[in-house]
This record gives C-alpha cells, sequence and structure tokens, in this order.
C-alpha cells in the first residue's frame, strides 16, 4: 500500500507540472489563461505560439504521465488494479496541480499519456484518430472528446485488453466528463460535411 501511494504521489506531482504555462510564461511571454477559453492546454500554445509550440506543449503534458506509468506498469510490473489510481494521478494533478493554486486544465494530454505509459502507440494512435474525426464532425469540442471516448471504449471491447486497462478507461472516461462539464451542456451540432454527405446517402439510397 505504500508503494502505491508514493506511485500516485509521483504521477500527481509529475502532472502538476502545466508544462503548457511554463512554456507560454517564460518562453513565449504571454499569460495563457488570458488566451481563448484560457485552458492551459495544446490549443491555446498553439493559438500564442504556432504549431510547433503546440506540438511541444502536447508532448511533454504526454510524457509527464506516460514516464510514472510507464515505469510503474512496464518495469515494476504493476499491472493489476493499482495501476488505475497511479494511471489517473497525473491528469488530476493537470487539472488540479499543486504548483500552481489547484488551477489547471482539462488533461486531455494527461489522459492519453496514461495510456502510453500501459500500451505504448496504440491506444494513443486509435484515440487521436477518433478524437479527429469526431472534432471534425461535431461543432462542440467537448462533445469531441466524450464521442471519441465512447468509441473508443467499444474498440477496447472489440480488441480485447487486460482488465485494468478498462479501470483506467473508466477513470478517464470520468475524467474528463468532470473537466468537460461546462461545455457539455451545450448541444454537440453536426458539421456541415456531415450533413451533405448524409444526404448524398439518403438520395443515392431513395
Amino acid at each position: 500500500m505504500i508503494a502505491l501511494l508514493l506511485w500516485v504521489l509521483i504521477g500527481y506531482l509529475s502532472g502538476s507540472v502545466l508544462y503548457s504555462r511554463l512554456i507560454s510564461e517564460q518562453v513565449l511571454q504571454v499569460d495563457i489563461r488570458t488566451v481563448g477559453d484560457g485552458n492551459p492546454g495544446t490549443a491555446n500554445v498553439g493559438r500564442v505560439g504556432g504549431p510547433r509550440w503546440a506540438v511541444v506543449a502536447f508532448i511533454l503534458d504526454v510524457l509527464k504521465a506516460a514516464v510514472p506509468v510507464g515505469i510503474a506498469y512496464l518495469w515494476l510490473g504493476i499491472n493489476d488494479w493499482r495501476i488505475v489510481p497511479i494511471a489517473i494521478a497525473p491528469a488530476i494533478g493537470h487539472a488540479y496541480p499543486l504548483f500552481f493554486g489547484f488551477q489547471g486544465g482539462k488533461g486531455i494530454a494527461a489522459v492519453a499519456g496514461g495510456w502510453v505509459g500501459l500500451a505504448i502507440w496504440e491506444i494513443i494512435t486509435v484515440g487521436g484518430i477518433l478524437l479527429g474525426f469526431w472534432y471534425f464532425s461535431v461543432k462542440e469540442s467537448a462533445w469531441a472528446v466524450v464521442f471519441m471516448s465512447l468509441s473508443l471504449g467499444l474498440y477496447l471491447l472489440l480488441t480485447g485488453v487486460p482488465g485494468a486497462w478498462y479501470g483506467y478507461y473508466v477513470a478517464g472516461f470520468l475524467f474528463l466528463l468532470w473537466t468537460h462539464r461546462r461545455e457539455l451542456p451545450n448541444p454537440p451540432g453536426i458539421q456541415p460535411w456531415v450533413k451533405r454527405v448524409a444526404g448524398l446517402w439518403h438520395s443515392s439510397s431513395s
């Protein structure tokens, strides 16, 4: 139990380092909390510093979760239910960072980093493709995250994964619902291209 608590603490402290905010304030000389929706994440870094710095911020936010989770899971062999709180701890640290007054971001990259620590490349690749699809299919980005998570859950069920991964999936899904709770009351909406495709399909099948 002591080892579990130690790794949860390590994951939380690692997640508490907000690289997007550090890059914006120390490198780009901009308070990211005044940009876009004020979220200290990849998207707002991109608005301030362009794609290059957005990629840097995303990689760092992924690694701050992937490294402690990967060490615990792959190196130390913590592969039962105990990996669930360890894997979600960096995301909680990102949302409620000790080093930034517990005012953090939504933690999408940190949740993705937990999957990298568990599965290396597979889940983050599938999740990235799904997120891109839903992001360009619906108008509300929070709903794109929800639909991506639901689609990823179906993928996990169809492919079959270790039992502990399902636990992390549920924890990550609930976490993302919480961090996006203010945007979810907005209807998801449908992008125009989806309507056009649906209209063409309906015409061809009539």
